[in-house]
């Protein structure tokens, strides 16, 4: 009776055991939903992120990609240095070798280490670098440009003055031949004119002389007794010489065919015009010419006694033989 009374008494307490399943749900439900939306802000942020990565990942290999088509550039770029080296010579072993140590150790760092970002920054450098150098060869290749068109001027120059002068050279030789043939020309013209000039001598005559006790000259025939020999001949007529002094080397040849000569009686040596041959002679005798016929005479004193036979006498005139005679001493 108590019991039912009990529950006749309490009509709720069946409706609370359901009120507490649907909070519970309730709460469960909410939880679900905040778990699903942080599942869902997770996943979005996680796709969001994986599209980054993703992003990034293109970003970094097309950055590579730039990066390894930057050091094959650069490679290009290297071997043109080095070929424009070979060529104009203006780095020196020192320079390369720096050049070569830079470029391999971007190698190392972009193909082992994979450190893409140190490669990036040491490949600019070196771009820089490099450019530096291209820049320089440019800059002597251009002065190279120049000089050799100055050098391509002053050839051309040069050229053109050999020219003038290798013509100069061959007018000279022209003006020294016609020179050496004018001047033989009036050589043997004037060779010719001496030569017409000459003054001839003929009659050639020797006598000899003996002092008497009273002082009187008087021939002799005999050689031993001969003081003095005087030697005459007679000049001819040339028009053709002018009037004026003129000489006349004497040479007076014994019959051993020695020539009479004392230096300190006027004996000398003339030149022979025809054979250019050194001849001894006596003596000269200087006259002054007046075109006509005139005898001249000498007289030589002998330093000892003549010997007897024929000597021979030779008169030339101007190195020209002009005269012959002889003369005989018993």
């Amino acid at each position: 009776m108590t019991e039912n009374q009990n529950l006749n008494d309490n009509p709720n307490q069946e409706a609370n055991p359901n009120k507490k399943v649907y909070v519970v749900g309730g709460v469960i439900i909410a939880a679900l939903l905040v778990l699903c939306l942080t599942l869902a802000t997770f996943l979005i942020k996680a796709n969001n992120e994986n599209e980054f990565m993703e992003q990034n990942n293109m970003t970094l290999t097309e950055d590579n990609e730039s990066l390894d088509q930057q050091i094959k550039d650069l490679e290009v770029e290297f071997e043109e240095l080095l070929a424009e080296n070979n060529e104009v010579k203006s780095l020196n072993d020192e320079q390369m070798a720096e050049l070569e140590a830079k470029k391999a150790e971007i190698e190392e760092l972009y193909r082992y280490k994979k450190d893409y970002r140190r490669a990036k920054q040491k490949l600019d450098a070196l771009k820089v670098e490099v450019n530096g150098y291209m820049a320089e060869i440019a800059l002597l290749k251009e002065e190279n440009s120049k000089l050799t068109d100055e050098n391509m001027v002053l050839n051309s120059d040069l050229e053109q003055e050999r020219t003038v002068n290798t013509e100069l050279s061959e007018a000279k030789a022209m003006l020294t031949a016609e020179k050496e043939e004018l001047s033989n020309k009036n050589s043997g013209l004037s060779k010719t004119v001496r030569f017409a000039s000459v003054i001839k001598v003929e009659n050639i005559v020797a006598t000899g002389f003996r002092s008497k006790g009273n002082g009187k000259m008087v021939d002799q025939k005999k050689a031993k007794n001969i003081e003095v020999l005087e030697l005459c001949f007679e000049t001819t007529v040339n028009e053709v010489t002018n009037a004026g002094s003129e000489d006349f080397q004497i040479r007076i040849i014994t019959p051993q065919g020695e020539t009479i000569a004392n230096d300190s009686k006027g004996s000398g040596i003339l030149t022979n015009q025809r054979n250019k041959e050194q001849i001894r002679y006596t003596t000269v005798k200087t006259y002054d010419y007046a075109n006509d016929k005139t005898n001249l005479c000498i007289n030589w004193k002998p330093d000892g006694v003549f010997d007897a036979g024929t000597y021979a006498v030779e008169v030339y005139n101007k190195g020209y033989l002009c005269g012959i005679g002889s003369f005989t001493l018993k």
